[in-house]
């Protein structure tokens, strides 16, 4: 159970919260993009979803469908952390959490 990976250690959360796994797998988006420098602000780098999706389509390492599910996973991630009756599946959550996954990845390698 020692080093889970961060992927792992999302699948986990997803079985007992799909809602925390989603507002987590962005927050894996959002670290690489801090480290890469996709930030807007000066006094406080905040991360822009905007330049993030923009860099995942320049990457070339996206598909428009993936690049529509990182679109919607922002989304849901916003809805996740304000609607108090939000809900999604299990398995709903594990789609994005693949895709936060390689995302992020995508970011932190290029």
């Amino acid at each position: 159970q020692l080093n889970l990976s961060q992927k792992e250690q999302l699948f986990r959360i997803s079985e007992v919260s799909p809602r925390a796994a989603v507002v987590e797998a962005w927050t894996l988006i959002e670290t690489a993009a801090v480290k890469k420098g996709l930030t807007s602000g000066t006094a406080i780098p905040r991360t822009n979803p905007r330049m993030i999706v923009e860099y995942l389509n320049n990457s070339g390492k996206f598909s428009p469908e993936s690049l529509n599910l990182i679109e919607q996973l922002r989304r849901i991630r916003n809805q996740a952390s304000h609607l108090p009756d939000f809900a999604i599946t299990q398995s709903e959550a594990e789609r994005y959490l693949e895709l936060a996954v390689q995302s992020a990845s995508v970011i932190e390698s290029s």
